[in-house]
Parts: structure tokens; C-alpha cells; sequence
């Protein structure tokens, strides 16, 4: 039931999982718990095959790289319609990318050392010429500092759903 691969450090999880006979398909979930436990309960006897772990990312905010990610697929245009809240057509080499993607721009050598606080922000929005782009806010606020970091991503290009991004 498992081919992952194993990121991250916290106590929530990302994960990724599908079927061998949907390879380009991906279910994108959460949990604070076990993830194998997570995705046995989500499951049914109708489905079509065994579910296979591709991908789990330990995290210590899994809801807002949640919606990072799944945000970010969605307005690629790689939602798959009509196949619940959380599967995409996406591979997992992509999902890394964001995911790695969205960690370099949180983790900026701009901190104190003091212990803080941090929220992060995601929002899509379009620039003046109605451009597309993703809005990626990460916040930290100590006793003596309060930063912010916000990376514009345009979101062009060729996705692997096969789409061109809008």
C-alpha cells in the first residue's frame, strides 16, 4: 500500500496516494494523525483497485500547505471535475515542486532567533492586466519583530495536466 516518499518535519501530514490503474491521478489530503489510517477510512469496497501512498509531508501547519498546494493545482486547471474535493491530475514529482517551492519561500534567512509566531497565507489573485498569479504571504511576529514575506508567483506555463495555465 505504499511507495512514499517521505518529506518534512512536524506533527501533520500532506499525503498523496491514488491507484495504479489512475497513475495520473492524486488524492490530496490531510491528517494529524496516522496516514495509512487516514486513507483505509476514506476508502470503499467499490473502489477500483488498492490505494498506493506516493507522497507524505510532514508538516507543522498541514491545512494552510493543504491549500497551497491543492490552491495552487486548481487554478492550473488540474482539478479532476466530478472526482471528489481532493483529487487532481497531477504527478508527484509536480506536487514536490510546489511543495518545495513553498517552503523555500517561507523558510528566508530574514528570522530572528527569538521564539515567534508564523501564519502563512495563500491567495490568488490577478495583477493589473489581468494576469493570473498566486499570493504566497508568510508571517512571523516575535516580541520585538513582525515580518512578512510575500512571493508573487505568475502562474503560466505548461502544466503536466496537460493545460495551459490561464
Amino acid at each position: 500500500m505504499s511507495d512514499a516518499l517521505r518529506l518534512g518535519q512536524g506533527s501533520g501530514v500532506v499525503y498523496a496516494y491514488g491507484y495504479r490503474c489512475a497513475p495520473d491521478r492524486l488524492k490530496i489530503g490531510l491528517t494529524e494523525g496516522d496516514t495509512i489510517q487516514r486513507i483505509v477510512a476514506q476508502i470503499s469496497t467499490g473502489t477500483p483497485d488498492r490505494p498506493v501512498l506516493l507522497l507524505e509531508i510532514k508538516t507543522h501547519d498541514c491545512r494552510s500547505l493543504e491549500r497551497a498546494i491543492q490552491s495552487t493545482l486548481e487554478h492550473r486547471g488540474c482539478k479532476v471535475v466530478g472526482g471528489g474535493a481532493e483529487w487532481f491530475k497531477v504527478s508527484r514529482e509536480e506536487e514536490i515542486a510546489i511543495y518545495q517551492f513553498v517552503t523555500k519561500a517561507s523558510s528566508e534567512s530574514w528570522y530572528d532567533t527569538e521564539p515567534a509566531t508564523e501564519d502563512l497565507h495563500l491567495c490568488l489573485t490577478k495583477n493589473r492586466r489581468g494576469v493570473p498569479r498566486v499570493r504566497l504571504s508568510h508571517y512571523r511576529q516575535s516580541r520585538t519583530i513582525r515580518r512578512r514575506l510575500t512571493v508573487l508567483v505568475p502562474v503560466l506555463g505548461r502544466s503536466s495536466c496537460g493545460r495551459d495555465a490561464d
